[in-house]
């Protein structure tokens, strides 16, 4: 389970989508000089249950080894997932956009979405070499 490099993108997804939910995604500020407000994902009810989806994800598909279609499955969940976060992010702050200054965390979805991306092509090569060893038999 551990030594496939699958695993091992699942598993940064996962700690990607933890992030997200403790770092800020951005700030606003009316002005150039005024402090900026903080915009976490654990303040809006939606993002705070996309973001536990979206962690929950990855660690599932590590569990589901033995079912190679099931993972690939599961990993375009939790792309979609995270097309969801950011259009409900978008949409939620969509009035305020002008004011937004990206952080740290609003780098976390990219970031998720790169991992489960090459979990995925693990999961499709693993699959591949399995049924090329089958014709062998």
């Amino acid at each position: 389970m551990i030594q496939r490099i699958q695993t091992v993108y699942l598993f940064l997804a996962a700690i990607a989508a933890l992030l997200l939910l403790f770092l800020p995604l951005g700030g606003l500020s009316e002005e150039a000089g005024t402090a900026l407000d903080l915009i976490k994902s654990t303040e809006v009810i939606a993002l705070t249950a996309l973001g536990l989806v979206m962690v929950s994800l990855p660690l599932l598909a590590v569990f589901l080894y033995a079912k190679r279609g099931l993972q690939v499955q599961v990993g375009g969940l939790g792309l979609l997932t995270a097309v969801a976060f950011v259009a409900v992010f978008l949409a939620g702050f969509a009035s305020e956009f002008d004011a937004y200054k990206p952080m740290a965390g609003a780098a976390m979805p990219v970031l998720y979405v790169v991992f489960l991306l090459l979990a995925i092509r693990g999961i499709r090569s693993d699959e591949k070499l399995v049924r090329s060893m089958d014709r062998f038999r």
